[in-house]
């Protein structure tokens, strides 16, 4: 009798290891799938930033040599950075004031300097 019970008490440790290891792995996998899928916003962001950071130094430029932000195009900024992104684009120019934006993969970025501020957003 012994035997039998230490038999189903080993069993029964067995089965609940397995059980466990199958709900932990397949947590696991969901982790790793869901950082997997993250890396890529974050790689957008990062290229987003740095897109729209040359166009900003680039429009800086531009305002120094012009006083003014009126009739700043994304063509006239690649006269200050010939290396401006192509997706790069000015979308608002006042006299004080501009929005610049960036289209990467599906989503889209966009700095607004105005006195001086700069504001990060998804869209002038």
């Amino acid at each position: 009798m012994d035997r039998f019970v230490n038999f189903v008490l080993v069993g029964s440790a067995l089965a609940a290891l397995i059980v466990g290891g199958i709900l932990l792995g397949s947590r696991v996998r969901d982790d790793a799938v869901s950082d997997l899928t993250s890396i890529p916003a974050g790689a957008a962001a990062a290229t987003a930033d740095s897109q729209l950071r040359a166009a900003v130094f680039a429009a800086n430029g531009y305002f120094a040599r012009r006083s003014t932000y009126v009739g700043m195009t994304a063509d006239t900024l690649r006269e200050f950075d010939a290396g401006l992104a192509p997706a790069v684009s000015v979308e608002d120019a006042t006299a004080r004031a501009f929005c610049v934006e960036t289209e990467v993969g599906e989503r889209t970025f966009s700095y607004r300097v105005r006195k001086g501020f700069l504001t990060p957003g998804s869209g002038c």
